[in-house]
């Protein structure tokens, strides 16, 4: 009896529960603007060498939100992609001790780009129309971009024949038309946790509005750079030229987000947001892939003594339809 009286019990209060949860998808579409910098230094000197600046400018993104939201706390799951498509320029420069002798500017192409966002909460602050919610949130970010058709004027001494680099704008310096670069390809994959508050706000009964601040106390960055057709050799051996980063940061990623909502029927919203993300990551060991030595016969990434650094932010606005369940 106790057995049974206890069962009815668990299933009066799931089933509660249950109907107490609200259920809402979203589909969404928008542009983002953002960059992302390579910085490769020398070893011993520290001066910047080598910098590259990819355009997102900008970015189609298409996405989905599917929200589960109760009187307590709320939790949300939203995934985007964005379509292969140009999207600005990247622009390459080359530095010696005292000047810089390449700059190419080559058209930048989004390949597979997907982002999954995972967010929950807990309301822990209602006064009226306003609530004010502790959050906590995990990010997966693929990023992939290729370069292309590019064009650069380069004074480097094994392109001009002058003894010494000279500046890429001098007049002795050679101009390499478009299309005769080689193509360069990046890959970025980011995992990076949050921690947070958002400020929701109800008025004109059908309005409202959200905002929520978020810092990263751990987040993790695996870049990849490579060189279309661009060979080095070591050890008597030719191999593709690539660049490999890896980097762990504390407390050096940002996350703004506004939304607007407007619930224009019982159970379906149209939505306006706007995000900001800066990634800021420090300084990290970069790897080269080559031959450890003359010997090897298979490819692996080296440790060189060359710091590299990788940055990107993002600014992005969407515009949503929401059904709710």
């Amino acid at each position: 009896m106790k057995k049974k009286l206890f069962a009815l019990i668990t299933a009066l209060t799931l089933s509660n529960f249950l109907f107490a949860l609200d259920f809402k998808i979203t589909g969404y579409t928008g542009l983002s603007f953002g960059t992302i910098e390579e910085e490769l230094y020398a070893s011993k000197a520290r001066y910047l060498v080598s910098y590259l600046e990819w355009e997102e400018k900008p970015l189609v993104d298409l996405g989905a939100i599917f929200q589960v939201n109760h009187s307590l706390f709320f939790a949300n799951l939203n995934v985007t992609t964005a379509l292969p498509l140009n999207c600005g320029n990247m622009y390459d420069s080359d530095y010696d001790s005292s000047k810089q002798y390449l700059y190419s500017i080559n058209q930048n192409k989004a390949g597979l780009n997907l982002q999954g966002d995972f967010f929950t909460g807990i309301k822990a602050l209602t006064v009226d129309d306003f609530t004010l919610s502790p959050v906590i949130g995990l990010s997966l970010y693929y990023k992939n971009f290729t370069a292309s058709n590019g064009y650069s004027w380069n004074g480097s001494e094994n392109k001009t024949g002058i003894t010494g680099n000279v500046p890429w704008d001098s007049p002795q310096a050679v101009f390499v038309p478009q299309g005769k670069l080689s193509d360069v390809e990046i890959t970025m994959k980011n995992l990076t946790a949050w921690l947070g508050f958002s400020f929701e706000y109800k008025f004109l009964e059908n309005f409202y509005c959200s905002f929520g601040a978020f810092v990263s106390p751990y987040a993790y960055t695996w870049f990849l750079d490579d060189h279309k057709d661009n060979f080095v050799e070591a050890h008597g051996k030719s191999h593709a030229h690539q660049t490999m980063t890896e980097t762990e940061n504390f407390f050096t990623d940002f996350l703004l987000e506004f939304k607007a909502a407007w619930n224009f029927l019982p159970d379906q919203v149209l939505s306006l947001c706007v995000k900001y993300y800066v990634d800021n990551n420090d300084k990290s060991v970069t790897w080269v892939n080559g031959y450890i030595n003359k010997d090897s016969t298979a490819l692996e990434f080296i440790p060189i003594g060359q710091p590299s650094q990788i940055r990107f932010s993002k600014f992005s606005v969407y515009v949503g339809y929401s059904y709710l369940f």
